[in-house]
């Protein structure tokens, strides 16, 4: 369980990364799944 409020979450798509930050802080990073490569 996180301490402090989350107020900001950034997903850097590139880098597959979904932080969650509190003011400046990067409070907790995870690994994301993107899906399928489809194009259209």
């Amino acid at each position: 369980m996180l301490s402090s409020p989350i107020d900001n979450i950034l997903v850097e798509k590139a880098k597959r990364q979904m932080q969650l930050c509190n003011g400046e802080n990067i409070v907790k990073t995870y690994r994301i799944s993107l899906g399928k490569d489809v194009e259209f």
